[in-house]
């Protein structure tokens, strides 16, 4: 048994403008983000499935054919493999988990 405290996490800053919690490890990562608006990733794709739990704020993706919004209460999952990008269009807190800890991207600007 293990208790994860997501507010006291490992941090991994990808800028001042984008914080990346780890508050979990293997088989399962769990990591809190924090996006300030106008943040934005550049285009990736992971080796692994990604979940992204908005709690406060909205973020878009972009895919090749659509772009979703998500906000509060919403998941999406995004199957390893696809390219995306995404947007902070509001303050953003969410959780992005996965079944294998990734890298995640430098934003692109913000």
């Amino acid at each position: 048994m293990y208790l994860y405290d997501l507010g006291k996490p490992q941090e991994e800053d990808c800028s001042d403008s984008y914080l990346r919690h780890l508050v979990g490890g293997a088989p399962l990562s769990v990591a809190k983000i924090e996006i300030e608006k106008g943040v934005a990733t550049t285009k990736h794709k992971h080796t692994s499935d990604e979940r992204i739990v908005v709690v406060k704020g909205m973020l878009v993706f972009s895919f090749s054919t659509t772009d979703v919004a998500v906000g509060p209460n919403q998941m999406l999952l995004i199957p390893s493999q696809m390219e995306h990008s995404s947007i902070a269009v509001e303050d953003t807190v969410a959780l992005d988990i996965r079944t294998r800890p990734s890298k995640r991207q430098v934003p692109a600007s913000g």
